[in-house]
Order: structure tokens, then sequence, then C-alpha cells
């Protein structure tokens, strides 16, 4: 059976949540301590998506730590945080747990974070990318790079613990 992902803004994935069958799982990024994208979509409660097997994260879509120094003396700068190594583990780990799941994925636009995982799922994992949401797509390249190199220490730990077999995937325990 053919998987497909979706990489998609937010608005998106709540307007058509109804037709998510259980066939989805569904992975949602949101910025870190963002207040408009937290008014935005902080994670809220939605009857269909909330039925689904579901990972939510908060990481910026930056390549690196920015720092955004403040205008006002009484506001803190804020630290624009990239996605880092434990995010990518939560992510394959998510994405290996539910191999035969439809995914959806949203960040804020539908473009970066969600276009790396969608990437990901396709040249490592098989899935048909959506061609609309690919060709909007700029995978963060961070994430990307992130999602494989777990990925692949996942894949080289299951070869050396049963050598007859290259394809078996450690699932987590639940």
């Amino acid at each position: 059976k053919m998987r497909t992902c979706w990489c998609v803004p937010r608005y998106v994935v709540e307007g058509h949540a109804s037709e998510v069958s259980k066939d989805f799982a569904w992975i949602s990024i949101q910025e870190e301590d963002h207040p408009k994208t937290n008014e935005f979509h902080p994670h809220s409660k939605n009857e269909f998506l909330d039925k689904l097997n579901t990972l939510k994260l908060k990481f910026s879509d930056v390549e690196q730590p920015v720092r955004l120094p403040s205008q006002h003396e009484y506001i803190p700068d804020r630290w624009y945080k990239p996605p880092n190594k434990r995010q990518a583990k939560q992510i394959v780990d998510f994405i290996l747990a539910n191999s035969d799941k439809n995914i959806i994925v949203n960040c804020a636009a539908g473009i970066s974070r969600s276009g790396a995982i969608c990437q990901f799922l396709e040249e490592h994992r098989g899935y048909k990318w959506d061609a609309f949401c690919k060709g909007n797509a700029d995978p963060n390249v961070t994430l990307y790079k992130l999602l494989v190199d777990y990925y692949n220490t996942t894949k080289e730990k299951s070869c050396s613990q049963n050598p007859q077999t290259t394809t078996q995937i450690i699932l987590p325990q639940s």
C-alpha cells in the first residue's frame, strides 16, 4: 500500500480535519514561545485530529540559533532555536511506530520544517509526497540532516544486532 505525506500550514489541517481518517498520523510543529504563533494555533483541541496518533513539538524554523534583540528594556531578547537531535529522534521514532499510516505534517506555513520531514519520508521511508505540497516546499536543511543521521544510526544499530537482516527497524517500546 502506497503511503502519502502532506506538509501543510496548521490552518489547512484544522480546516480539513473532518476529512481525516484513522489511516493518518499527525506531526504538528509550532514556534517555540512565539506569541503570534501561539495565538494562531496553540496545539488546540480538535475533535477529529485528537483521535489520531499525534506528535506535537516546538522549535523554530532556523538553521542555527538566532538572537533577536528586544526593542524595549523590560522585554528580554528572544532566542530562536533550531531543531535538535532529541527532536529528530522523536520524529523518526514516531514515523517508525506509525509506518502503516499516511502522515500529515504541519508547521506555521507548511513549507520548511514540515517540508524537511516529508522529504525524509519520501527519500528514506518510501512515502509518496503530495505533488502540490512538494512543489511549495523549501525543506529546513538542519532538520533534514538530523532526521537522516538519526535514522541511519538506528538502521546501523539494528543491522549490527541482527547481521542476517539488513532492513530490520527497532521500534520504540511503549
